[in-house]
């Protein structure tokens, strides 16, 4: 591995410190977080957890199920075709009354257990009879009863085989996987529209039929954004035709399948063609060309020369579409999910992540009168002291702490479970960058006080609220200095001494002791500039909250600066503290200790190393942006500035190169490994489109340009990737259901909360604990699989189903509420 690489890796290790814990207890360096040890599956009992289904148990074993109040009920057995002849089929007993049924209607896809892949290509779903690693082609066939072609019947071309894990049992240790299994056929001639297809197999056992309906049939194989687009801004700022103006493709459709042993599907001339139809009138709206944009063997896609799909991509141009409702059909195959274009197609959306922020809220009862996921007060318990320091004590936290505590205990409650668990880490700040520069850039955001947060209807923006809420249980920590509290410095945050039970709701978590980490120079001066930002956002209608917090952000800095690290560096922070306090107080002394903490600000070339993780980034976009600070600065000042602009916008251009080059347009670090939403939350988006504020008014096209990148981002968390997922709990049909969010697990509704951004595939291939639970369910093996489909959606392994406030939920609000937002 190189120096670079090597370097990326130990920076992001760090900036992921809040899910470090669980990482290693899925690696199987700690033990089980419910059990604390490792353990056997129970061959009596196994309680099913509320709203899991399908599951097959151990032979001999009696299942239950927990219901919506926690009591543990019997469950259900039910005779099913699919069932493994080792163990009965078992569905938990629901309290929770069903949904109704969506009435059907002609725009309504289905997809069924046989279903088409392309007009030459089959999926077979087998549930868990397993067809065999290397399937036969002559022990299947196709026939027809309307197709002459299949009127006597065939053996496909080829066939192969893939599974992967639908659920994880969780009992034992490990868990034990319950897989499913899917037949991929290559057929010899391809079907007709409007004619039935039988396919057999398995000694003429199993037949499953498919009525070739590309009207009505699902095509799994065409990826897009599943929630909306808006008509207009983001996807065009200037009139089409003007001077500048964008070309008419910032929308886009894929196709991609990744057919694990076939050859990898190729589409000829007459295979390409795609309708854009009203989804209300039945009628067609535009038609387009699919076109080979990245080959299945093509290299390149990140600085490891990655094929993120390892099929051959094809893309199409949606075009400009007047509002309303649409889905594509793939003429000869099948079609797409709806999709909507409005002006306000992103505004639900961006709803369901910032309030899934809501939903991580620490301290406070989350009311029904608010929320479909409601919880009762949580962890008002005190919390003791420590001279344990985060940034030295890292994975030995759990011990670390008791055994450096004080005796003295303070009161703070509030701020933001981290991911799955219940710890609150100061890199949830994160959260008060995104908020603040939307409420900064987006005046529609800034107009906003109705998303449903308890404050909204105070006459303030909620981003601020929500931003206030982030900050306030570091202000606690941090003490008031009119109460002795002089010293200004802040703590990490507040962990105890291991994992809560899976499904713990955390107004049950009351059986552990909560410790403050020390006081610590990075957590200090990211208070410091998280602070000073709110501090200029409150100015303008609450001067005197403002002074408050600006007078905390001065306190934060000086003990920050008093007592400068020894183990570790602290200069990105200490960069991104001063420019904030420079960007809201306008004194020049600020600006040269941006100087102190990050002498490239002093160099006119100076340019982020592609490699860099991009620690400076906070730091270089609040100098930057600082251009409207009040008053006559020196010649110095404003030389740091632009030199600051200069090496934000290297990094930018590096970003909008690379995405170019990918099969679907995400924008990601090259030198980031697929992992811990690398490759599903947009972070380096959000760059991205803070850079286009640092261009110039008139450069039209590099403005619009940077604003498709972002949006190509979002498509691709939100459906236009490679497993067409939408890795977004709530948003779309696609969305996936299962996150690691104990209240999700714990809370007897069966969707997750929504507006969770899972960290989705991974590029780890072999693992122990969990993850091998995982891993072991995939044929073929790990290592064959696409990097963009090495996923599974079972809610246990937090390299897949987890994710935290700062690297997950951040980026994803900022990046869904600016281009929700801009323009309007």
């Amino acid at each position: 591995m190189s120096t670079a690489t090597t370097a990326f890796l130990a920076v992001t290790a760090l900036a992921g410190l809040a899910g470090l814990a669980a990482f290693l207890w899925a690696a199987g360096s700690m033990p089980h977080p419910a059990t604390g040890q490792a353990g056997e599956a129970s061959a009596s009992t196994i309680v099913l957890p509320f709203g899991l289904r399908g599951v097959t148990v151990p032979p001999g074993s009696v299942a239950t199920s927990e219901a919506r109040d926690g009591t543990v009920v019997p469950a259900t057995a039910t005779a099913s075709p699919g069932a493994s002849p080792t163990g009965a089929r078992f569905t938990p007993t629901s309290t929770v009354p069903p949904t109704p049924a969506s009435p059907s209607t002609p725009t309504v896809p289905i997809e069924g257990p046989l279903s088409a892949i392309s007009a030459r290509h089959l999926r077979l779903t087998l549930g868990e009879t397993d067809p065999g690693a290397s399937p036969r082609a002559d022990a299947w066939w196709v026939d027809s009863p309307d197709d002459p072609a299949y009127g006597m019947p065939r053996s496909p071309v080829a066939v192969a085989s893939r599974s992967r894990a639908a659920a994880l049992i969780p009992q034992g240790w490990p868990f034990p996987a319950v897989v499913e299994y899917e037949l991929l056929v290559e057929l010899p001639s391809p079907m007709i529209a409007g004619h039935t297809y039988r396919l057999h197999g398995q000694g003429g056992s199993a037949t499953s039929s498919l009525l070739h309906d590309p009207d009505r049939n699902l095509a799994a194989a065409l990826h897009l954004n599943v929630v909306g687009y808006r008509p207009s801004a983001p996807h065009a700022e200037v009139p089409a035709g003007a001077p500048g103006a964008p070309e008419p493709t910032s929308r886009h459709v894929y196709m991609s399948a990744w057919l694990a042993g076939l050859p990898p599907l190729e589409l000829g001339a007459g295979e390409r063609t795609f309708a854009v139809v009203d989804a209300m009138s039945g009628n067609i709206a535009g038609q387009g060309e699919l076109t080979l944009r990245r080959a299945h063997d093509e290299a390149g896609e990140d600085a490891y020369d990655a094929n993120y799909a390892q099929a051959n991509v094809y893309e199409g141009a949606l075009g400009g579409l007047e509002p309303g409702a649409y889905y594509l059909r793939w003429e000869g195959v099948g079609r797409s999910h709806a999709f909507t274009v409005a002006e306000t197609a992103l505004d639900d959306a961006f709803a369901a992540v910032f309030r899934g922020l809501f939903h991580q809220r620490c301290g406070a009862a989350l009311e029904p009168s608010l929320t479909d996921w409601p919880h009762a007060i949580c962890h008002q318990a005190p919390v003791t002291l420590t001279t344990a320091d985060v940034h030295v004590t890292g994975g030995d936290a759990f011990e670390a702490l008791p055994a450096q505590a004080t005796g003295e205990v303070v009161t703070a409650t509030g701020g933001y479970h981290d991911a799955g668990d219940y710890d609150r880490r100061i890199d949830h700040l994160a959260s008060v960058d995104a908020l603040v520069d939307l409420f900064e850039l987006v005046p529609w955001l800034a107009q906003r006080d109705d998303l449903g947060l308890p404050e909204s209807g105070n006459g303030r923006a909620d981003v601020l609220d929500e931003a206030l809420w982030a900050l306030d249980v570091y202000a606690q920590l941090q003490g008031d200095a009119d109460q002795g509290a002089e010293d200004g410095g802040v703590p990490a945050g507040i962990e105890t001494t291991g994992y809560p039970e899976w499904a713990m709701m955390p107004e049950d978590d009351t059986g552990t002791t909560w410790y403050a980490y020390a006081e610590d120079a990075r957590s200090s001066y990211r208070f410091a500039g998280a602070a000073a930002k709110i501090a200029r956002a409150l100015a303008g209608d609450n001067p005197t909250l403002a002074a408050a917090w600006l007078e905390r952000a001065v306190r934060a800095w000086t003990w920050a600066e008093a007592h400068p690290p020894d183990a570790y560096d602290a200069g990105a922070l200490g960069a991104y503290a001063a420019a904030e306090l420079f960007k809201s107080t306008g004194d020049e002394a600020y600006v040269q200790a941006v100087a102190r903490h990050a002498p490239l600000v002093d160099d006119a070339a100076a340019a982020l190393a592609p490699w860099d993780p991009g620690e400076l980034m906070p730091a270089l976009w609040a100098l930057a942006s600082s251009v409207s600070v009040d008053g006559d600065l020196s010649a110095e000042t404003r030389a740091r500035q632009v030199n600051a602009r200069s090496a934000f916008l290297s990094r930018v251009d590096t970003l909008s190169t690379w995405a170019e080059r990918s099969g679907n347009r995400w924008v990601k670090h090259p030198y980031a490994p697929v992992g811990y939403g690398s490759l599903t939350s947009p972070a380096q988006a959000a760059w991205v489109l803070r850079g286009r504020h640092l261009l110039a008014a008139d450069d039209t096209t590099g403005r619009a340009t940077l604003l498709s990148l972002g949006a190509h981002s979002l498509d691709a968390q939100l459906g236009a990737n490679p497993s067409g997922r939408s890795w977004v709990t709530g948003l779309g049909e696609t969305a996936v259901r299962r996150p690691l969010h104990n209240p999700s697990l714990g809370d007897g509704v069966d969707a997750p909360v929504p507006g969770i951004p899972v960290y989705g595939p991974s590029h780890q291939t072999e693992s122990n604990g969990i993850l091998a639970s995982a891993l072991g369910a995939l044929r073929p093996p790990p290592a064959a699989w696409p990097p963009a489909e090495r996923f599974v959606d079972v809610a246990y392994v937090p390299v897949y189903n987890e994710f935290t406030v700062a690297e997950s939920m951040a980026p994803t609000i900022f990046v869904m509420g600016y281009l929700a937002g801009v323009g309007r």
